[in-house]
């Protein structure tokens, strides 16, 4: 599993959900967010690399479909 990976690497800790037992709650240590801050500018230039080579309106297909699955997820997560 990843997670057991990232743990072993101490980039995450885990812990039990005190609201269930079963479920875990991840918090990402100091050395993983460091790393996620370190990689976070390289992917978005990626992606910026990968939109650019697309046609405009492939791109401006998209954007209301990823406006309309973003809202979903962030209504499943209650904000």
């Amino acid at each position: 599993m990843r997670l057991n990976a990232l743990q072993a690497l101490r980039l995450l800790s885990r812990t039990a959900n005190p609201a269930d037992g079963r479920s875990s709650l991840l918090i990402l240590t100091d050395t993983g967010a460091a790393l996620v801050d370190e990689v976070i500018p390289a992917q978005l230039a990626f992606e910026d690399a990968l939109l650019a080579e697309a046609p405009a309106w492939a791109v401006e297909a998209l954007v209301d479909p990823l406006r309309a699955l973003t809202s979903v997820w962030e209504q499943g997560r209650g904000n």
